[in-house]
């Protein structure tokens, strides 16, 4: 038996999907408004995305970069993966707390961040 859980319940699947980047920093109004956009995705697109986001293996793509990449890591997101397994590949900052979407949750510490990642760039260049 194939289980398919995107294509059998997509809803579900994309409210969990959706849950999992959002934390308790978010306005529940803005909570309220992504909920809303879930009828009207386009599943078949998204079902598509689903998959592949499933089969990416950074370890196999990214020793293949030779340039250093800098990169901003959810903290959340790195609670479920080994700091070494970022580090192997970037030259990580992590924001503490903060989920996938953290320029919503929290913009002030993102950008914080995020200017430092950018003056560090354009003073190399």
């Amino acid at each position: 038996m194939v289980i398919k859980p995107y294509e059998e319940n997509f809803v579900e699947a994309y409210t969990n999907l959706l849950n999992n980047y959002i934390s308790d920093k978010f306005d529940p109004k803005e909570v309220e408004f992504l909920h809303s956009l879930t009828p009207d995705l386009d599943e078949r697109s998204m079902i598509s995305a689903f998959k592949e986001l499933m089969i990416w293996n950074m370890h196999n793509i990214l020793p293949k970069i030779k340039k250093p990449i800098k990169s901003i890591i959810a903290g959340r997101t790195a609670e479920y993966y080994p700091k070494e397994d970022y580090e192997k590949y970037f030259q990580a900052v992590y924001l503490d707390g903060l989920g996938h979407l953290s320029a919503y949750e929290d913009p002030v510490a993102f950008n914080k961040v995020f200017r430092e990642v950018i003056k560090e760039f354009i003073e190399k260049i």
